[in-house]
């Protein structure tokens, strides 16, 4: 069994998100072409989270045992753990995807959420991200 740490990954991703939410014109007014300024950011955050996170646990593992696995293989292989590496009870361990506390509209910043298969998001200072391969 071999497993891989991610968490640095998702916190890659999550700084690439924050940077485009910092930009005042795209957070305030978002592209004027677009109908729903929420469904454009939702779909630029699932496209960055294949492309590069979850791209980029394909390659660690790639890299870690010589294994080439699907993106959809790999997410399935997350697990969501505690801040000391142990995986947390349940659904709450089964990785879902990424999130983010907005806030109020004028703050400044993103927080990371991690959505774990319960639909409940934690904080990432909170949690560890592993890969599993068994």
């Amino acid at each position: 069994m071999e497993r891989i740490e991610v968490t640095d990954l998702f916190e890659s991703y999550y700084k690439v998100m924050e940077l485009i939410w910092e930009k005042p014109d795209f957070r305030t007014q978002g592209p004027q072409r677009i109908p729903s300024f929420a469904i454009f950011w939702y779909d630029l955050e699932g496209f960055l989270h294949e492309n590069l996170f979850i791209a980029a646990c394909a390659r660690r593992v790639y890299k870690s045992i010589g294994m080439e696995l699907s993106s959809q293989y790999i997410q399935k292989l997350i697990e969501v753990c505690d801040s000391t590496g142990r995986r947390r009870p349940g659904n709450s361990g089964i990785y879902y995807g990424s999130g983010f506390d907005w806030g109020e509209p004028t703050d400044q910043t993103l927080k990371p959420l991690v959505i774990a298969a319960d639909m409940v998001g934690t904080n990432l200072e909170d949690t560890r991200l592993y890969i599993n391969i068994k």
